[in-house]
């Protein structure tokens, strides 16, 4: 039998790890409410670090938890079609140190980071001996001077080099008042090359241009070339564009227009260097996607998930009202259809990830970001490479791994399966537990059944039960002394269907 939580090894980032969890991400949390707060002038609970509120704030964290992430197994394949929204989406532990990312002025301060994956986007086990390629720009203490586009590659996604016959920066600009920005980084399967876009801002004579780098097989690159957007908009205002390209003669784009309210605009080509004109981005409601939510879009990225049909982007972002860069302090998710480009809309109402608080590298500005979505049988897993700032404007390059409860919809041969006459239910009392639990589970047919915990990692801790059974209902007492404070998962297997519930150690 293969263990259900097995292929979640490496990817589920949420750890309960009690002293951390409970007293940083509650506290982020409640930074985030007196931030949403302040605006209207409203006051919250005065949560703090202090000792005497200490439990209450571990219980905040605790019920948080507990209420905002999701549980997810039978009954949400029962609901495939529908959108997971989430209107209290609980943000994604940040990365608790940054990258070392190598850096022609050698301060490791970068941003902007774009990322291929060959082996998880193309099946590719690398591409001159790397399996990763990241396109990201120097920002050394924020300085346009050292903007400018450059490539490193790695293996495994966390350790980065810059490869032989690459030469950093790809192209350079002194920066100040003009520069280079905004890299996004596509591989062209036809032609076995990366294509390297950027902005280049002439601030001496109010022009903006995007433009492309080609990295060809044998690792050299063409001169920049401009590429052409019939626009209504002045060229500058517009800011980080990601491209999807779903064929040789399908391009997309989305960028973002720094006109207020900074909407998400869409641009499609055949060949990927003559764009059509601009046209703005509207939800299924007919409204700016961010700005519904009360937010300003900035720098989205983007990626293609062909088994669901849709395009996927995080944004990051700022509050209705602030529109610089210093503001970003949040990281949302949305998506299209890929065959309706221009409407995107925003299942998860919440970020998915907000600016930490204390002394850490990103206590201050969230930003672009770039990310992979892995598929793992039942749900997605997405790694997560974001850029941000401290409060000294040091920047650098984090990663996160998560489960963002985004619509995953199964195999068929798992669906067939889940039917009204062959269902189980199982559920967990209390939740969370600090000593004694009474597991009860109910299955309508005979059948084997196998009952196990595992932890976060996908490590089987414990088998509850394991034979055979009638149809009925059936309880069992469960002594969790043992067991570490922490989340952990029951995974109820009988006959061929799997039910997996979330539960909390205290």
């Amino acid at each position: 039998m293969v263990e259900p939580l097995k292929n979640l090894e490496k990817f589920y980032q949420v750890r309960f790890e009690a002293a951390q969890a409970e007293s940083e991400l509650g506290a982020r949390i409640i930074d985030e409410l007196n931030h949403k707060l302040s605006d209207k002038q409203y006051c919250f609970f005065g949560f703090g670090h202090e000792s005497n509120v200490k439990n209450n704030l571990i219980l905040v964290a605790i019920l948080t938890l507990l209420l905002f992430i999701p549980t997810f197994g039978s009954s949400q394949i029962a609901e495939q079609n529908m959108d997971v929204k989430l209107s209290s989406h609980l943000p994604l532990l940040n990365a608790s140190t940054f990258l070392n990312i190598p850096t022609t002025d050698n301060s490791e301060q970068a941003c902007h980071p774009s990322i291929i994956d060959f082996r998880n986007e193309y099946n590719k086990s690398a591409w001159h001996g790397y399996r990763y390629w990241m396109a990201y720009t120097p920002y050394t203490n924020g300085s346009n001077s050292v903007e400018n586009p450059s490539l490193i590659a790695s293996n495994n996604g966390i350790d980065w080099v810059v490869p032989t016959g690459i030469s950093n920066p790809l192209v350079h600009y002194p920066g100040s008042p003009s520069f280079n920005c905004d890299p996004d980084l596509i591989y062209n399967s036809d032609k076995d090359e990366l294509w390297l876009y950027y902005r280049f801002i002439d601030r001496a004579h109010g022009k903006g241009y995007t433009r492309l780098i080609i990295i060809q097989h044998d690792l050299s690159k063409t001169t920049p070339i401009d590429v052409y957007i019939n626009s209504t908009l002045t060229n500058t205002s517009m800011v980080s564009p990601c491209i999807w390209r779903e064929s040789s003669n399908q391009w997309h784009m989305w960028a973002v227009d720094t006109a207020y309210p900074q909407p998400m605009m869409y641009s499609h080509s055949t060949d990927g260097i003559m764009w059509s004109p601009l046209e703005r981005c509207r939800n299924s409601a007919n409204q700016d996607p961010l700005p519904a939510l009360g937010y300003h879009a900035w720098h989205p990225c983007c990626k293609p998930n062909y088994k669901e049909k849709r395009v996927e982007f995080l944004i990051s972002a700022n509050t209705l009202g602030h529109s610089s860069i210093s503001t970003c302090r949040y990281l949302f998710y949305a998506q299209c259809a890929m065959d309706n480009p221009s409407v995107i809309n925003t299942p998860l109402a919440s970020p998915i990830l907000i600016k930490s608080s204390g002394t850490t590298w990103d206590n201050n500005i969230i930003y672009r970001s770039t990310f992979q979505i892995v598929d793992q049988d039942s749900v997605y897993i997405y790694r997560i490479w974001y850029s941000g700032a401290n409060l000294s404007i040091n920047w650098h390059i984090g990663y996160i791994e998560g489960y963002l409860g985004t619509t995953y919809t199964p195999k068929p041969s798992a669906v067939t399966n889940y039917s009204a006459n062959n269902t189980i239910t199982l559920s967990c009392v209390p939740n969370p537990i600090l000593s004694e639990a009474k597991i009860t589970y109910v299955n309508k047919n005979a059948c084997s059944v196998l009952l196990c915990v595992f932890d976060l990692n996908g490590t089987k801790i414990k088998t509850l039960f394991d034979g055979a059974l009638d149809a009925g209902n059936y309880t069992y007492d469960y002594n969790t002394d043992g067991l570490a404070k922490g989340i952990y998962f029951l995974v109820l297997t009988a006959g061929n269907e799997k039910h997996i519930k979330k539960i909390i150690k205290l």
